[in-house]
């Protein structure tokens, strides 16, 4: 519960500095994505609803100021950028799985029920 309403407080903070002083320079872009990576490897369970809301901050990050700063991005960098998005999608990976091992559980119920019935 802890790390949900750490999650949460991420996304909430996320928000402000975005909206009140922006990514302004490469280097905030970097740290803030590196910031934003940080968070998220930190969450332990990630709701649907938190999962759309880092797709859109990812895409921001990956896409839109990538361009924005591209022209001043060094290969060091681009090395940086890339093995930040590696992370982020070991986080996604780690949520799909969740997600699938829900689904089992599921089957895995309904086939034992369905067992028992059979049974009785």
């Amino acid at each position: 519960m802890d790390n949900m309403k750490g999650c949460c407080k991420y996304f909430l903070l996320l928000t402000l500095v975005l909206s009140s002083c922006g990514i302004n320079s490469k280097k905030s872009y970097l740290d803030s994505f590196e910031d934003f990576v940080v968070d998220i490897e930190a969450c332990e369970t990630i709701t649907s609803e938190q999962i759309t809301s880092i797709k859109k901050d990812y895409l921001d990050y990956s896409e839109t100021y990538y361009n924005q700063y591209e022209p001043e991005l060094t290969d060091a960098d681009k090395r940086r950028i890339s093995k930040l998005k590696v992370r982020y999608y070991k986080v996604l990976a780690r949520y799909e799985m969740q997600e699938v091992e829900g689904v089992i559980n599921d089957l895995k119920d309904k086939a034992n029920e369905f067992v028992n019935n059979i049974l009785e």
